[in-house]
């Protein structure tokens, strides 16, 4: 009988120090590999951290396009009552572009807003 054999512990493989080393091998593996799915989760091109930020910006053009169709839906709406409404075809054509008809005398009251503005 070998001196191993007569304390009865017998080792398999390697040293009485790899054993320990050995045992936390799949731990110390399971907690590497965790780590790196963790980090390819967050910080990879397709990660969390890539998502979010296409979330935000999907939000900030979901609400440009409301804006806009909202902008568009007057904008025709105005140009079919300036197709329909002679009244508001004057309207604009006296406020926007100074027009008036022939023989109409054209007074302009310049406010104090408007004077603070020119100096």
């Amino acid at each position: 009988m070998t001196k191993q054999e007569t304390n009865g512990t017998r080792f398999m493989r390697g040293s009485p120090v790899a054993r320990p080393i050995l045992k936390q091998l799949p731990t110390f593996a399971f907690f590497a590999l965790l780590l790196f799915a963790i980090w390819h989760l967050v910080f990879d091109r397709n990660g969390f951290r890539k998502y979010s930020n296409l979330q935000s910006e999907l939000n900030d053009l979901t609400t440009e396009l409301s804006n806009l169709q909202a902008q568009q839906a007057q904008l025709t709406a105005d140009i079919e009552a300036l197709k329909n409404d002679p009244d508001m075809l004057e309207k604009v054509a006296r406020e926007k572009y100074r027009m008036h008809k022939p023989g109409e005398k054209v007074i302009e009251i310049v406010g104090e807003a408007e004077n603070t503005e020119s100096r």
